[in-house]
């Protein structure tokens, strides 16, 4: 949302960008004891740091943009129709989905 906002794109324009970054239907889950060797090691804590000081960022960055809940609504209604179709990452989202 923020890249359509900077370029002064419509998001419609940039949703499918969006919606394939958000879902991903060949990614396996990872078990909760690998997940918790993986959150245990030091670099993995410095990383999560340094994303929590990137999301206070982005978070006051996007609270600027106008009409975001619409904005913010219209991309999630497109990864769920993805996600019902098991994947748009490989083309352009329908036009029912616009």
């Amino acid at each position: 949302m923020l890249f359509s906002e900077r370029w002064q794109l419509p998001l419609s324009a940039v949703r499918q960008s969006y919606v394939s970054l958000l879902v991903n239907p060949s990614k396996r889950p990872v078990n909760q004891s690998a997940r918790a060797a993986i959150e245990a090691h030091p670099a993995v804590r410095a990383e999560t740091r340094l994303y929590e000081y990137a999301l206070a960022k982005f978070e006051r960055s996007i609270a600027t943009v106008d009409y975001r809940e619409a904005k913010v609504a219209s991309i999630r209604q497109a990864a769920y129709a993805c996600t019902l179709k098991g994947g748009c990452s490989s083309g352009v989202l329908a036009a029912e989905d616009e």
